[in-house]
């Protein structure tokens, strides 16, 4: 009789030993997956904060970007109205394309051929006959727009002769009477 009540308190005990450990498992897996759960739902949502951060930051960069190359554009543009030789001086012409920290400088007459660059190749080139140049017309077509337009990687005006990412900005030159109208368009 000892013996089968010591075999069934055993039993009871391992029974009772098995659960516990069991509900304890379970309870804390719950609670774990929660924890984690949370974590990943906090660190997701400062993601977010942090993407729509930097947005705001690209858009006031390139807003930036954009009043600088305008800025460049209109100060090429006086240089141009005040000394109009240089258009075609080509060293003069990469002088001012380093001192104004540009990539490129070209002279656009009104209808809208590149009459001067400092890349050889572009002289010549008819704005209107590349998809992304023809969207820069409007500086052309109406002297008294400036702008700035973003062309991604890929096809490039003037032409597309390059593969980078460029930011074309350009006005019109002054109007005088020793010098016919022109637009001036610069890349950073």
């Amino acid at each position: 009789m000892k013996q089968m009540f010591t075999k069934k308190l055993f039993l009871y005990m391992l029974v009772a030993f098995i659960v516990t450990i069991s509900g304890v498992f379970v309870l804390q897996t719950v609670i774990i997956q929660k924890s984690n759960v949370s974590a990943s739902e906090s660190k997701l949502a400062d993601v977010k904060e942090k993407l729509e951060a930097n947005k705001e930051n690209v858009a006031t960069l390139t807003e930036n970007l954009s009043a600088d190359n305008l800025a460049k554009a209109r100060a090429f543009a006086d240089i141009l109205a005040e000394n109009r030789s240089i258009a075609e001086d080509k060293k003069k012409l990469e002088e001012i394309k380093v001192r104004l920290q540009v990539n490129e400088l070209h002279i656009i007459d009104e209808k809208g051929i590149i009459t001067s660059s400092t890349i050889d190749d572009y002289v010549g080139f008819d704005m209107k006959s590349g998809e992304q140049s023809n969207a820069f017309m409007v500086i052309v077509d109406d002297p008294a727009i400036e702008g700035c337009e973003r062309f991604g990687t890929g096809r490039r005006p003037p032409g597309g002769a390059g593969e980078d990412a460029c930011q074309y900005a350009g006005g019109c030159c002054a109007e005088s009477r020793r010098f016919r109208r022109e637009r001036i368009c610069l890349c950073h």
